[in-house]
């Protein structure tokens, strides 16, 4: 996994870690190491996002885990600033930026085993829960497109088998695409937003 962002000082910042590895590396524009997490041993890092407001001269991080650990926010000191253990297998975290003239904040969309999507302010707090209809959703990207807030996910439908699905921002499925059977490896992120010429 590797994640970046630019704080209000237009510092690029990265987040390297990997599924089930044991700790997030956060790097400055230089490359230079400013903070390993955590120092405890864990059921497994799930996924990691860098969290950055339009002020922010410095950024946080939140990091997802296996095992019931859930979500938890943290500083460039290291210091856990929230935890969210109501997620037990944490599968994705999405961070979805606020619409370009909106002063909200970003918001974290979670998704684990429970098959819904939650989603936490960058503080952490829990600010609704999302159903993609009945669908046990694993997998999704986030984007905006001409302002409106669209999503895809990949769901599970069995072993072996899923959906591409389409929804709105409120989880109402738009569209549906069966995908071929069996389970496919990866390098990068599943669910991708590209905008084509």
């Amino acid at each position: 996994l590797l994640r970046t962002a630019l704080t209000s000082d237009s510092k690029r910042w990265f987040a390297v870690s990997g599924v089930g590895w044991q700790k997030v590396h956060v790097f400055n524009s230089d490359w230079k190491s400013v903070l390993t997490f955590p120092k405890e041993r864990n059921p497994g890092i799930a996924d990691t996002q860098i969290l950055s407001r339009e002020a922010d001269k410095e950024p946080r991080l939140a990091v997802g885990y296996w095992g019931g650990v859930g979500v938890q926010g943290v500083g460039l000191d290291g210091k856990r600033k929230w935890t969210e253990r109501t997620l037990d297998q944490v599968v994705q975290l999405t961070l979805v930026p606020p619409a370009a003239d909106s002063k909200d904040a970003p918001e974290l969309w979670c998704t684990s085993s429970c098959g819904t999507i939650l989603v936490l302010d960058d503080s952490g707090k829990p600010l609704r829960e999302i159903s993609v209809g009945l669908r046990s959703m694993m997998q999704i990207g986030v984007a905006r497109v001409d302002g409106v807030l669209h999503g895809c996910g990949l769901a599970v439908e069995g072993v072996g088998r899923y959906q591409a699905i389409g929804f709105a921002a409120d989880g109402e499925p738009l569209w549906r695409f069966k995908l071929p059977d069996g389970e496919y490896s990866h390098q990068v992120e599943r669910v991708q937003h590209v905008t084509l010429a």
